[in-house]
């Protein structure tokens, strides 16, 4: 792949520099003084034939110049700025502009006119519009490309869109001002460049859509000018016809939101419906990008258009991957449609086979894809992720899977903030769920409120990535996913010509970055609300502790009084009891033998009721077991006495 565009300009301006033009400019200029009837020896014959020349000047640069602003505005839509030989070209085409206004004069002409029309042409200098244009062509090239070169690079702000001032700066030029041509094709250049710059640069935001509405008023106020010249008119058609493929894909977007109805806008004092009908698209090269565009990012709401993804997807795999659009279409299916996983992982390790070209442009197309895919793998895996898992456990699950993503974002330099979006995403919901499970009752409060604690670690480490990325992607990633080169041309009819008409935005739109904004701003409210139910859960979880280590020592102390009121009043009753069956015995009439045998009998029943009583009481967590062990040897130890005492009354 080469300039040819450029390179046209370039040989044709370099054939001219090595003509005679200016001798054939004064010749023509003589001539013209002449049949008037000027003679030279008369005093303003000096001022009316410079008059002729710098007619004869113009004459020349608009002969020449709607050719070569036609190969410059095809230079800008095939894209060339992003070939590797761009740069190299330009630069000499621009040096051999300005050759133009260094020209020879035959010899013989008086010393004083030479003079007066080498200052005419230092004045007009020729194709100085086309050289001024080629040089602004040469700064937006150099924009691009350090986007493309080094993405990783943090410029603090860049000046290379100077299109315009440039506008302005020629505007005022008087020569600029006497030619309506000159001034048409000047904004028509620069409404060329606006969209090169839009279409691989496309904000989601209102000033980039004015911007898009403006270039679109300017091409049309320029096509009537060029009615008669097909070869400019045809160009700027198709230029009008860009601007609406891009405002297209803001409606695409807008789709998207939720409770979208009957959008309009005014621009220039007319109403306009804001919507694919109001925004027609004519030509199949823009077409079929917008009819994927909206199939791919409108399929969860639209059935027809889910089932023509899938029906794509199936053909794919029947004929094989051959592009990079392709694993595009199968990542769309794998991670939405059929859900896959397995199939996904499988995608990222067949990346390197896209075909690509030795250009810049692919080796970022590549990193790109390769982030892209790495995404939607991550963000399928974390929502597998089961919000019963420990914290610890989910945080080994994490860094297994970030840290594969780091390695592909050192490789390609794109810091991609969508992988910890949907880690602070998963944490931010992990945590809400974890804190309305929470219960004082429960004996595990301190550890679920350790987990919380934990997890909110986690969300604040991965939150600072976060925003960190994000605000870097918001200059430097307004597409998620890019095609290589190749894949960004397509083929299109214009008059006579076949041309290549690129796009570097494709099927894609700009990331709603409005709505990671909001997410930012919700994080770090949470990350604040959670910090203090955390304290509240914890200084309750405290006074809850302290609360049952009371309750408990309070039924302790009651259990313990109670047992020692039982006894007291047991051995306050055998005592009684004691007394009255002594005060019985000793005023009974039987002998004293018989007495002391009964008072014995009767102590050792008191003993064992005495016994048998403090079992009951003071074994809090006695076997049941073992209780009856020991009412039954309180019950038959006192018998067995009771028993030899009368044996030996009666034996006696």
């Amino acid at each position: 792949m080469n300039c040819e565009w450029l390179k046209e300009i370039l040989n044709q301006i370099t054939v001219l520099s090595k003509t005679d033009w200016s001798t054939e400019a004064y010749e023509n200029a003589l001539r013209e003084t002449s049949l008037i009837g000027i003679e030279e020896d008369e005093d303003f014959y000096g001022d009316v034939f410079l008059s002729h020349f710098e007619n004869e000047i113009q004459k020349f640069e608009e002969d020449v110049l709607v050719k070569y602003f036609e190969y410059l505005h095809l230079s800008i839509i095939a894209g060339e700025c992003f070939l590797n030989d761009f740069l190299d070209t330009i630069k000499k085409t621009i040096a051999v502009c300005g050759r133009l206004q260094y020209v020879q004069f035959k010899e013989g002409i008086d010393e004083k006119l030479l003079l007066s029309l080498e200052g005419k042409i230092e004045e007009i200098e020729p194709l100085s519009i086309l050289k001024k244009c080629l040089i602004e062509y040469q700064s937006n090239s150099k924009f691009l490309l350090r986007l493309v070169e080094n993405p990783s690079l943090n410029t603090l702000f860049d000046l290379s869109d100077q299109t315009q001032d440039i506008l302005e700066e020629l505007k005022n030029s008087r020569f600029i001002n006497d030619s309506d041509l000159k001034k048409e094709l000047l904004l028509s250049i620069k409404n060329n460049l606006i969209l090169l710059r839009k279409d691989f640069y496309l904000k989601y935001d209102i000033e980039d859509l004015k911007s898009l509405l403006i270039s679109k008023n300017e091409l049309e106020s320029c096509n009537k000018y060029f009615k008669s010249t097909p070869a400019i008119s045809n160009i700027l058609i198709l230029l009008i016809e860009k601007s609406t493929f891009l405002i297209r894909k803001f409606i695409i977007r807008k789709y998207k939101e939720e409770d979208v109805h009957n959008e309009n806008y005014v621009f220039l004092g007319k109403e306009s419906n804001f919507d694919f009908v109001s925004h027609k698209l004519q030509f199949d090269v823009f077409k079929d990008w917008d009819r994927y565009s909206k199939n791919h990012f409108l399929s969860e709401d639209n059935y027809e258009k889910s089932i023509t993804l899938n029906r794509n997807s199936q053909k794919i795999l029947k004929i094989g991957k051959v592009s990079a659009l392709d694993f595009h279409a199968l990542t769309k299916c794998y991670k939405d449609l059929n859900t896959d996983l397995n199939k996904l992982k499988e995608l990222l390790t067949e990346i390197d086979s896209i075909p690509i070209d030795n250009i810049v442009f692919d080796s970022f197309s590549l990193n790109k894809i390769k982030n892209y895919i790495s995404n939607n793998v991550f963000s399928e895996a974390i929502r597998n992720i089961s919000f019963d898992l420990h914290i610890d456990e989910i945080e080994m699950l994490i860094n297994g899977d970030i840290k594969k993503i780091q390695k592909i974002q050192d490789e390609s330099f794109l810091n991609n903030f969508f992988p910890y979006y949907k880690i602070c995403d998963f944490l931010n919901n992990y945590i809400e769920i974890k804190i309305s499970e929470f219960s004082l009752n429960n004996k595990d409060s301190e550890d679920s409120i350790k987990q919380v604690n934990k997890s909110l670690d986690l969300l604040k480490k991965y939150f600072d990535f976060f925003k960190r990325f994000l605000k870097w992607s918001k200059v430097h990633l307004n597409y998620s996913y890019q095609l290589p080169f190749r894949e960004c041309l397509k083929k299109h009819v214009l008059g006579d010509k076949i041309i290549n008409v690129f796009s570097s935005a494709t099927f894609s739109l700009p990331i709603e970055f409005e709505k990671y904004d909001e997410f930012e701003k919700y994080t770090e409210a949470s990350i604040l609300r959670v910090e203090n139910e955390i304290k509240s859960l914890s200084n309750l979880n405290s006074i809850m502790k302290h609360f049952e280590k009371d309750r408990d020592e309070l039924q302790e102390d009651i259990k313990s009084n109670s047992k020692k009121n039982i006894e007291l009043l047991g051995i306050f009753s055998a005592i009684i009891a004691l007394l009255f069956q002594g005060a019985y015995t000793s005023n009974s009439s039987v002998p004293f033998d018989d007495k002391l045998y009964a008072l014995l009998i009767m102590f050792v029943v008191l003993i064992s009721f005495l016994l048998m009583l403090r079992s009951f009481v003071s074994k809090k967590y006695e076997r049941n077991e073992l209780i009856t062990v020991r009412i039954i040897s309180f019950l038959v130890i006192p018998i067995l006495l009771i028993v030899v005492i009368i044996i030996l009354k009666i034996f006696k």
